[in-house]
């Protein structure tokens, strides 16, 4: 059985998507499934072992075919540009797929971004089976955090995810609450959402594996650290956290550290140098 996984961050990007992506293709390689991922070029959080490399549009990686595609910046840009480049993300994915004669019998198409759901709808219509995961409830997260306000934006949007929803043979969440937020909004799911809670490759990470200090490598000297690690973006609302470190400067063995990026980021840098926090500090995405 040929399968396309389809996503759009893949490694060597440093993201959760990235590595959730790259485990699902080991494990359904190791069953002898034929696994193709269609990805987006590397261009974001990027190791430095990687960031000078030359890639290749397709190439085998462990017996996995990885296919890249260049497309118009999607991270770190305002809502409106990457509103267009994820819209645009599926054409280009579906061009792509076209001109490497790709036919999956089945695909896992990663959300968000949700328009690459599209792809998943293409080839339903042509009697591979589609199975979308849902990460983030888009629309409904950029409504919460008021990122989506227009009418019509909404209205659109809402189209698209019943599109999405109802094109797909299963759709799959990571949580208890998400099923029941999906289910609230589309009692006609139910038949078809499933519960697929997020995994994690248990051995990668066992104690006997050597771990970068970074309390070294960053020359952190305060003896206790409070780490946030993941995406800076609005979702995290981390003025919270550097509202809390402003009532904390007399802690002098407590530091701060926020490690990751996204487009909050610069926001938030902006306002530590404003208020001159010292137990704040920010890092870079860090490979696993």
């Amino acid at each position: 059985m040929n399968i396309l996984l389809v996503t759009d961050s893949y490694p060597p990007e440093i993201r959760s998507a990235s590595h959730l992506m790259l485990e699902l293709a080991e494990e359904l390689n190791n069953r002898n499934y034929q696994v193709t991922v269609i990805t987006t070029w590397p261009e974001y959080n990027l190791d430095q072992d990687f960031a000078q490399r030359r890639f290749s549009e397709m190439e085998v990686e462990n017996g996995i075919t990885v296919l890249r595609v260049k497309t118009l910046p999607h991270h770190n840009i305002n809502y409106l540009l990457r509103g267009v480049a994820q819209l645009f993300m599926p054409v280009q994915f579906l061009w792509k797929l076209r001109q490497h004669r790709i036919q999956p019998d089945a695909l896992v198409v990663y959300s968000p971004p949700l328009p690459l759901a599209l792809v998943g709808c293409w080839f339903g219509r042509k009697k591979s089976r589609f199975v979308l995961n849902l990460q983030d409830l888009f629309p409904q997260n950029a409504i919460d955090l008021g990122v989506l306000s227009n009418p019509l934006q909404i209205q659109f949007f809402r189209a698209l995810e019943g599109v999405a929803y109802s094109s797909a043979d299963v759709v799959t969440v990571h949580s208890d609450g998400n099923q029941k937020t999906v289910l609230q909004q589309h009692p006609y799911l139910e038949n078809k959402l499933r519960i697929l809670h997020n995994w994690v490759d248990v051995e990668h990470h066992q104690t006997d594996i050597a771990h970068t200090d970074f309390r070294s490598k960053w020359k952190i000297k305060q003896k206790h650290v409070a780490v946030f690690a993941g995406v800076i973006g609005p979702s995290q609302y981390l003025e919270l956290l550097l509202h809390i470190a402003t009532q904390m400067q007399d802690e002098t063995e407590l530091l701060f550290l926020l490690v990751g990026d996204g487009m909050e980021k610069e926001k938030l840098q902006k306002l530590v140098r404003e208020k001159s926090l010292n137990n704040v500090r920010f890092e870079g995405f860090v490979s696993r």
